[in-house]
C-alpha cells in the first residue's frame, strides 16, 4: 500500500511538471529557438506551476474543511473568501481606480479575502465551543453579504468596468509570473506542512467535536488554527488566479474513493499532488481546445467538475449499497 502511494504520488508530479512541453507550439507554425525559450520558460512554465501550486492549495483546503465541519460540501471558498476576494478586486476596479488592472488587483484581492474570513471568526468564535453548524452558517451570511455588494458595484460601473470584473470572477491563470509563482508556491509549501502537523487533529475532528475533546484535543484552539492557515493559503491563491471552482470539492471525494478511509498523513499530499494536476490539465485544455482562443480555467474547472462529481456521487451511493 505504502509503495503504491507514492508511486502515485510521483506520477501525478511528474505529469504536472511535464505539461509545460506540451503547449501547441507546432499549431502556431515554426518559430525560432529563441522564440519557442521564451515560450516555454517565461510564459508556459509560470503558469504550469502556478496551477500547480494553486490546485493543490485549493484541493487541500477541500479535504481539511471538509474533515473539520464533517460536510462533504465543504469547500475552501466555505467561509466566503471568494466572495470577499471579489469584493477586494471590484473595490479596486470600480472605486479605488477605475477600469484599473495590473499587480493592485491581487493586493486587493487578498486583504477582501482575510477581511471575510476574519468576519466569520470573529462571530463564530465568541463562545467556548465552537460548533461546525456556526462557522458554516455565518460563512453563508457573509458570502452573501459580500455579494450583494458585488451585484452594485457592477450596477453603478461602466461597461468596461463591468467586463473587467466578469472576467476576473470566471478565474484564470493567464496573467501568471514571476511573482504568484513564488507567492502560490509559498502557500502551497506552507499549507503542506501545516496539514501534515495538524493530520491527527483532522482524524480526530471527523469522530465528532465531543469525542475528539475526550481524546485530548483542543477543539477550539484546533479550529481557529486550521481555519486561520487554510484562509491565508487560499486567499493568497485566489489573489491572483479569481475565484476556481470545483477543485476544492471534486479532488477530495477522488483522492478518498480511491484511498479509502486513509490517515489524513496520507490524504494530504496526494489530495495536493492530485489538485494541482487537475487544474494545470484544465488550463492546458483552455489553451488548446479552442486555440488561439484562451477558455478561462475556471470554466474549464466547472465544466469537467461538475460531470465528474455527479458520476462520484453516483458511483458512491452504489458503492454503499
Amino acid at each position: 500500500m505504502k509503495f503504491r502511494y507514492f508511486v502515485g504520488i510521483s506520477v501525478l508530479t511528474a505529469l504536472t511538471l511535464l505539461l509545460p512541453f506540451f503547449f501547441p507550439i507546432p499549431l502556431i507554425g515554426h518559430l525560432s529557438e529563441a522564440v519557442n525559450r521564451h515560450i516555454l520558460w517565461d510564459i508556459r512554465l509560470p503558469v504550469v506551476l502556478t496551477a500547480l501550486f494553486a490546485g493543490g492549495v485549493l484541493a487541500g483546503g477541500g479535504l481539511s474543511f471538509q474533515a473539520l465541519f464533517r460536510n462533504p460540501l465543504a469547500t475552501p471558498y466555505t467561509l466566503g473568501i471568494s466572495s470577499g476576494a471579489a469584493f477586494g478586486a471590484v473595490v479596486f476596479i470600480v472605486f479605488v481606480h477605475p477600469g484599473g488592472s495590473g499587480a493592485a488587483v491581487p493586493v486587493f484581492a487578498f486583504a477582501g479575502a482575510l477581511c471575510s474570513a476574519l468576519l466569520v471568526m470573529s462571530f463564530a468564535f465568541r463562545r467556548r465551543m465552537v460548533q461546525a453548524e456556526t462557522i458554516l452558517l455565518a460563512g453563508v451570511a457573509v458570502n452573501f453579504l459580500f455579494a450583494s455588494v458585488i451585484m452594485f458595484s457592477q450596477y453603478v460601473a461602466a461597461q468596461y468596468e463591468v467586463f473587467q470584473i466578469t472576467r476576473w470572477l470566471l478565474g484564470g491563470i493567464g496573467n501568471a509570473g514571476t511573482l504568484s509563482v513564488v507567492l502560490t508556491g509559498a502557500a502551497f509549501a506552507g499549507l503542506l506542512a501545516a496539514l501534515l502537523w495538524l493530520s491527527p487533529g483532522l482524524d480526530l475532528s471527523i469522530l465528532g467535536d465531543d469525542m475528539a475533546a475526550s481524546r485530548g484535543l483542543d477543539v477550539r484552539r484546533f479550529k481557529l488554527i486550521l481555519i486561520t492557515l487554510v484562509s491565508a493559503a487560499v486567499a493568497a491563491t485566489i489573489a491572483f488566479t479569481g475565484p476556481i471552482g470545483f477543485v476544492g470539492i471534486v479532488v477530495p471525494h477522488m483522492v478518498r474513493l480511491k484511498l479509502g478511509t486513509a490517515v489524513h498523513r496520507r490524504l494530504v499530499p496526494m489530495t495536493m499532488a492530485a489538485g494541482g494536476l487537475m487544474l494545470a490539465v484544465c488550463d492546458t485544455i483552455g489553451r488548446t481546445v479552442l486555440f488561439p482562443v484562451t477558455i478561462p480555467t475556471g470554466v474549464i474547472t466547472a465544466l469537467i467538475g461538475a460531470p465528474f462529481f455527479l458520476w462520484l456521487l453516483s458511483r458512491r451511493s452504489t458503492l454503499q449499497r
